[in-house]
């Protein structure tokens, strides 16, 4: 066995040289590839390191570049580069070795030392996973194979000694794998959580993530040599490839074998399948690729270096390169284009119009050579083999380019005279089949079954101008219109026999060739409101046919060129203009063009001439200097196309606010992170690309900001939006993304973005001032209805008061003086009827005057207490010593007096003061009446903030009140009920023996 071995290295060595592509270039010439373009795309400065040992994409599409000095981001434009640190403080990035996606999408990378980080995309780092040292080692010396599982379940990891289960905890468990050997290539299928494994000279396996289960599988091995399988794959819909050094197998999703296709004796060392289902593969320095419709493989060219090979999800395919490997140009790009949009060369100049000139020739030899020199061509509408061709002197022909079936309608113009000889420009066929020939002798109308209908003199149409040529006719309704050499486009009115002329000069660019009119279309249904019409230097330009008015189209797309020819348009309202830089796709309603060139599967770019066809499908056929194109528009439309987007960067005031986790971001309802930014930060910086790497420079982008902006607005290829100054709210920032080609993405990238409002504009500030601004409202109407209730209270209690005050008054009035004037009437008459002597007169009169002193000292209480000026603390106190001084006086009874010298300037209410000075006077009578007191003692006194106290002591012979309660009988309680009219009481306080004390205490208000 390891003599065979030893013989098939021997035989590899030798026949080596003959495969091997000769030592020249670094990228090749294409080898019997299809069209397509290599690019290299590093950029000096950006890319960390030049050694690109492997290639990966994530789902938002952003491409990741395994280098030996870390990993590295490539959005298109630029690399962003990304440390891998275990925690050792390097001054550099670990090598990055081999990058992985697992089944939740996301990236991990292994490192030369057997390091194994994963990238957290909130963080936007790589995160060490630290396995332990036995693993390190083992991953050092037989690198990761493959990674499959997510972080709800676990992983499983694979190299070439076995299978290892990663626990969400990153705890590994080793897993059994009986029977396979050596593992030497590993396919992760995502999908059905399942591995297929290769093993040396044990064949293919298949290990069930979920249930554990190992089995192999003898649909294929029984095909294979069971060799050093060094490739296992898998397509999308279940083929499989299996390697065998320089052998592809090609299975089918049920295990039948294809496909056995051997390659020159040099071992493949990198394959991929792409989304298509077919596999690249790199041999020597040959990328080649296996086409699994055709069962063949390619090869496309060779890349001095690669060592890493990968294709995008748009199916591009590429290339690493290593510098340490005789030459490298870091990342390498090979972007298929044959018949990628639809182009498809048409041998028609080549093969028709030849065979046509035989044919006449071969037929009319009588004519001369350039007799038949052809001026228009079009399509039989029933047959698209069968071509209307007008030449200059022999008339009009049909010739069927299968049957090369050739017939002559000699239709000429009547010659004008015998100098002239009618020579044909241009013709068109209307729906009817009437053909209208323009001649420079005027204007034939012409029908297959009837002949000549009419005929219409040159002056008729172009009045006395000679050597008018025209290079095209058009019939719109009534109104022939004319491309014309000389005059640029001139319109005749078969009805009216009017013409116009419409010039270019007063509207187009250059000063030579300015009425060169080459072709002319209109788009519109009967009747047509607008031509088009191109000048063969100037460009295009619309005719409006109601206004008579000529306007120049300044697209920047189409006035790129310099020089214009065919012109034709197709169902969709699309312009489609021949030019010297290729053919561009103009939609008048949008104002948008596209240019298609070589790069876009066209052979040549130089298409000015005016040799446009359509088929009557819509197929259209654009002839230039190097072939005709046949290409129908439909499939060059613009349409929906997955066009991955996404932020890339997001800068407020200068300063790069990434990554998710620093704070300026939280996630939304949808797990989008949002951006959250004061209102005083107000210039907002987002940087975006579109992840579509075809032709990254020419991606182009739209954005709106709902809902400040609903509607979509392109920005062309810049890759920022800057906003200054917004309101404070919630906005939703989405960016689509474009081709050259008018194709759009089917989802925008998003970002919410809320600006926080100062604390005055904030929804809860102004509910707070709304409802401040409620309870002042509701506080100031309630004090306003407060105060008018207080005063219409008090206004009530003033009336109620006053009618009291009046009961009062009528009631002491009653009480005190009423009954004393009735006293004195009847001691006044018993005086004047009885005779008494004049002793007991005297002593009636006597009597008659102290109860009139009485009625008048009781009358001055009553107006001294009605009195304003008395309703002072200080006039009542006076009032009081006053009274108790007399009143003892006059019953020769001592009385001691103590009163404050100065007391608080208060008012005193007018029947608070009625009722002291009643109780008072009833306690000074009971002292005297029932005590038996020789002194009585007075004191008044003010306790702050509202309480006068006014002390009544005698030293007569004192009672029991619980004892003797009516000692005073109602008088007592009289005085308590006064002294709670005013809200004050009244406590006493006596014994036997040792006096009586009564005790004042009122309030009074401030």
């Amino acid at each position: 066995m390891i003599n065979l071995l030893l013989l098939r290295l021997l035989l590899s060595a030798l026949l080596l040289p003959q495969f091997m592509p000769p030592a020249a270039q670094d990228v090749t010439i294409h080898i019997d590839a299809p069209a397509g373009v290599v690019e290299v795309i590093t950029t000096d400065g950006d890319l960390t390191n030049d050694n690109i040992k492997s290639i990966q994409q994530d789902e938002n599409g952003f491409l990741w570049l395994a280098t030996d000095n870390g990993v590295n981001r490539y959005d298109g434009y630029t690399y962003k580069p990304y440390v891998l640190d275990s925690g050792s403080n390097r001054v550099f990035s670990e090598p990055a070795k081999v990058l992985f996606k697992d089944s939740a999408n996301i990236i991990w990378s292994t490192t030369e030392s057997g390091n194994l980080y994963f990238y957290d995309e909130w963080e936007d780092r790589f995160v060490f996973t630290d396995l332990g040292p036995e693993i390190r080692l083992r991953f050092e010396k037989a690198p990761l194979l493959a990674i499959i599982g997510n972080q709800a379940n676990g992983w499983v990891l694979g190299n070439s000694d076995g299978l290892l289960r990663l626990s969400p905890d990153y705890e590994l468990t080793e897993i059994a794998v009986s029977g396979t050997g050596h593992i030497t290539s590993i396919h992760s299928d995502h999908a059905n959580q399942r591995l297929y494994l290769s093993g040396f000279r044990s064949g293919i396996f298949r290990y069930e993530i979920e249930s554990g289960e190992l089995s192999a599988m003898p649909e294929l091995n029984e095909a294979l040599n069971l060799y050093a399988t060094n490739f296992i794959g898998k397509t999308h819909d279940g083929q499989f490839y299996v390697i065998e050094h320089h052998i592809i197998y090609h299975f089918s999703d049920e295990g039948l074998l294809l496909q056995e296709y051997e390659t020159y004796p040099f071992q493949i060392y990198r394959a991929q399948v792409d989304p298509n289902g077919d596999l690249w593969f790199m041999q020597g320095f040959d990328i080649q690729k296996y086409d699994r419709s055709t069962q063949i493989a390619t090869n496309l060219f060779r890349v001095r270096g690669a060592i890493s090979l990968f294709t995008d999800q748009k199916n591009t395919l590429w290339i690493g390169t290593s510098t340490g490997m005789i030459t490298g140009k870091g990342l390498m790009k090979y972007r298929f284009i044959s018949g990628k949009m639809g182009f498809k060369k048409e041998p028609f100049l080549e093969t028709a119009m030849p065979g046509f000139r035989g044919k006449v020739m071969e037929e009319y030899p009588v004519f001369l050579t350039g007799a038949h020199h052809t001026t228009t061509v079009s399509i039989d509408p029933d047959d698209d083999e069968l071509f209307w061709i007008l030449t200059s002197e022999l008339g009009l022909f049909t010739y069927h380019i299968t049957t090369l079936e050739l017939t002559r309608f000699p239709v000429e113009y009547p010659p004008v005279s015998a100098d002239t000889k009618s020579i044909n420009h241009a013709f068109y066929r209307d729906e009817s089949g009437t053909f209208y020939i323009i001649t420079n002798n005027g204007l034939v109308i012409f029908r297959e079954t009837e002949g000549i209908l009419q005929l219409i003199p040159r002056e008729e149409i172009f009045g006395m101008q000679q050597g008018v040529h025209v290079n095209m006719i058009l019939k719109a309704g009534d109104t022939i219109w004319l491309a014309s050499a000389e005059t640029a486009v001139v319109s005749y009115n078969l009805v009216t026999g009017q013409s116009k002329t419409y010039l270019f000069d007063t509207v187009g660019r250059f000063s030579f060739e300015l009425n060169h009119a080459v072709a002319l279309t209109c788009m519109d249904a009967n009747p047509c409101l607008e031509i088009w019409a191109i000048s063969s230097r100037s460009g295009l330009y619309k005719i409006d046919t109601l206004s008579e008015t000529i306007e120049f189209v300044s697209n920047p797309t189409i006035n790129q060129s310099a020089m214009f020819g065919g012109l034709s348009s197709d169902a969709d309202q699309n312009l489609w203009i021949g030019t010297n830089l290729g053919i561009i796709r103009y939609h008048p309603q949008t104002d948008s063009a596209v240019r298609y060139t070589e790069r876009d599967g066209i052979p040549g770019q130089n298409f000015f001439r005016n040799d446009v066809l359509r088929y009557p499908d819509g197929t259209l056929l654009f002839c230039g200097n190097v072939g005709c194109n046949k290409f129908h528009p439909e499939i060059l439309q613009p349409a929906e196309a997955s066009i991955p987007v996404a932020f890339t960067d997001v800068i407020i005031k200068d300063q790069s606010v990434m990554p998710y986790s620093s704070g300026w971001f939280v996630k939304d309802g949808e797990n989008r992170p949002g951006l959250q930014v004061h209102w005083r930060d107000q210039v907002l910086r987002f940087k975006f690309a579109a992840l579509h790497f075809s032709e990254s420079s020419q991606n182009r982008y739209k954005y709106r900001l709902t809902p400040y902006i609903n509607e979509w607005i392109e920005i062309g290829n810049s890759t920022e939006l800057t906003f200054t100054n917004l309101n404070p709210g919630r906005y939703l920032l989405e960016v689509k993304g474009g081709d050259r080609y008018g194709n759009w993405s089917t989802e925008a990238a998003s970002m919410p973005l809320s600006i926080i409002p100062p604390f005055w504009m904030r929804t809860s500030f102004r509910i707070s001032i709304g409802l401040f601004f409620t309870i002042f409202v509701i506080g100031i109407s309630w004090n306003a209805a407060h105060r008018r209730y207080k005063n219409q209270l008090q206004q009530l209690e003033y009336k109620l008061a006053v009618d009291r005050e009046r009961l009062r008054i009528s009631r002491d009035m009653h009480d005190n003086i009423g009954s004393r004037l009735t006293q004195v009437k009847m001691m006044s008459e018993h005086l004047a009827t009885e005779s008494e002597t004049e002793t007991g007169k005297e002593i009636r009169l006597q009597e008659l005057s102290d109860e009139t002193a009485e009625i008048m000292l009781t009358m001055s209480e009553i107006v001294w207490s009605l009195n304003p000026k008395n309703d002072f603390l200080e006039n009542l106190a006076g009032f009081i010593v006053n009274y108790a001084d007399s009143f003892c006086r006059k019953c020769g009874i001592s009385c001691r007096i103590q009163v404050p010298p100065e007391l608080p300037d208060l008012m005193v209410p007018s029947a608070t003061r009625h009722h002291l000075l009643n109780v008072l006077k009833e306690a000074l009578n009971n002292a005297i009446r029932h005590s038996g007191c020789t002194q009585i003692s007075l004191s008044l006194s003010y306790t702050p903030p509202s309480v006068l106290e006014v002390l009544v002591r005698d030293n007569g012979s004192g009672f029991c009140p619980d004892s003797t309660p009516n000692k005073f009988g109602n008088g007592l309680t009289s005085m308590r009920e006064r002294m709670k009219e005013c809200g004050g009481r009244l406590e006493l306080e006596s014994a036997e023996g040792t006096g009586t004390e009564i005790r004042l205490k009122c309030p009074i208000n401030a």
